[in-house]
């Protein structure tokens, strides 16, 4: 039963807070004091997650409506971080077959948020049932956009969408500082297209509307459509998002139209950013390493560079040359990078064991250790590679000993950087089908 407490307000407030982390601690302090009670709720209910698992199977309970029971005007209130995964439209009837539902839980929730710093929104994979990629109703769109925008979201994440409108984002949402889209489908709206495709002249004007600076930008390239459209219309007059104060890019995948897009965004953004991710996942298309596209792909003057591409111990290491002459030719004297990542998956196959595995990478391996250990790059701190082997099944794997070896004559091959005690090689053993990109965030 609740006691009242005889401390002031304050220090029982100070009390709370210091086990904000601490979600057990919390639930107990809401029912020992009614004092806590108000304190704690707001911790407990600054995050929240909405898991949709199952909800699409036959008999099963719509989830958003159990958490709306429970929700108050004050509750509501306390919401800053919401999350809803594994969200599905399309649901199973007592016959066994899937079909589209109504969704009007979506909407009366979105209702009563006030003001959100994240948002993100996780849909189940459709491919698990053969169909399509998820597009979201109309309906549902439509209140998420409204949401977005007057809740003042300032980080938004959108997974496994089929499609969305995010020109809707550059016209409506200049809170937006990150920005994270890992779509799973094209752009459909053909009149949406045109206007990426053939942007309208700029013409300027006066406008009193707050204009927004988007951050982080993260994005995979099967959302290539929908990068274009957001780059198109972040330089229309009436924008109210421009790109070119971005600090981080983020992309996963390869598509030379894309790598059109980037050194665009780069060049925009030439004295903000910051950060450079390329998550390459590609077991093929090596050469496109040797083209324009890929040449003006390269960011200008960074502080942290990560990519990660697949290595293939017999061929001309192009996507090294790459990295090398990007790194070459950034600018200078303003030359700041302070650390570089390297994730490189090798060729699984336990027969292919060399005596040297790097024998193709001697001359890039000469050229970058000069560079990057010269005067040029005196605020180097770390250069990082991770030899990363994916155990793929019904394939043997290879010996942990040779992983061993091949870091070590990896290193041997960039003695100055060695020497200058900013050089790492550590090897990774992955379990088959974890994305690069993943890798990536999870060595940093």
């Amino acid at each position: 039963m609740p006691f009242p407490s005889q401390f002031s307000p304050e220090i029982m407030d100070d009390v709370v807070d210091h086990l904000s982390d601490d979600t057990f601690a919390l639930k107990h302090c809401s029912l020992v004091s009614q004092t806590f009670r108000p304190r704690s709720q707001m911790h407990l209910y600054s995050t929240i997650e909405i898991d949709f698992t199952r909800s699409r199977r036959h008999g099963h309970k719509h989830p958003l409506w159990s958490f709306l029971n429970v929700l108050t005007p004050r509750l509501a209130y306390c919401i800053r971080n919401l999350s809803i995964v594994n969200y599905a439209e399309d649901v199973q009837n007592g016959g066994g077959e899937f079909g589209r539902r109504e969704e009007h839980a979506f909407p009366l929730l979105f209702k009563q948020l006030h003001t959100l710093y994240s948002f993100r929104l996780l849909v189940e994979d459709d491919y698990d049932y053969g169909s399509a990629p998820t597009k979201l109703s109309s309906s549902v769109t439509s209140a998420l956009l409204a949401m977005i925008e007057s809740t003042k979201v300032v980080e938004l994440t959108l997974t496994n969408l089929g499609d969305f409108p995010v020109d809707k984002l550059t016209l409506h949402c200049p809170y937006l500082k990150r920005l994270m889209l890992r779509l799973n489908g094209e752009v459909k709206d053909e009149d949406v297209l045109v206007q990426a495709r053939f942007p309208p002249m700029m013409i300027p004007q006066e406008t009193t509307a707050e204009k927004g600076h988007l951050e982080t930008l993260e994005i995979n390239v099967v959302s290539n459509s929908h990068l274009g459209i957001l780059y198109a219309t972040s330089k229309l007059p009436e924008s109210r998002i421009t790109l070119s104060h971005l600090r981080e890019l983020s992309i996963a995948g390869h598509c030379l139209s894309t790598a059109l897009l980037v050194s665009s965004i780069m060049a925009d953004a030439i004295d903000t950013l910051e950060q450079f991710t390329w998550a390459y996942e590609a077991d093929f298309l090596l050469d496109d390493f040797g083209s324009d596209e890929m040449a003006r792909a390269f960011p200008p003057n960074p502080l942290s560079l990560k990519v990660s591409f697949r290595h293939w111990h017999d061929e001309e290491p192009l996507h090294l040359f790459w990295l090398y002459t990007g790194l070459k030719n950034t600018r200078r004297p303003c030359n700041r990078l302070e650390d570089i990542v390297i994730l490189l998956t090798i060729n699984p196959y336990a027969d292919l064991i060399y005596t040297d595995f790097w024998i193709n990478c001697y001359s890039w391996a000469s050229s970058i250790d000069a560079l990057l250990a010269g005067p040029e790059y005196l605020n180097l701190r770390q250069v990082a590679i991770f030899v990363e082997y994916s155990s793929l099944s019904g394939k043997q794997r290879l010996p942990i000993s040779y992983l061993e070896v091949l870091s070590m004559q990896l290193k041997e091959k960039l003695l100055l950087l060695l020497e200058k005690g900013v050089l790492s090689v550590q090897w990774m053993l992955v379990e088959e089908n974890v994305a690069d990109r993943d890798l990536l965030q999870a060595v940093l």
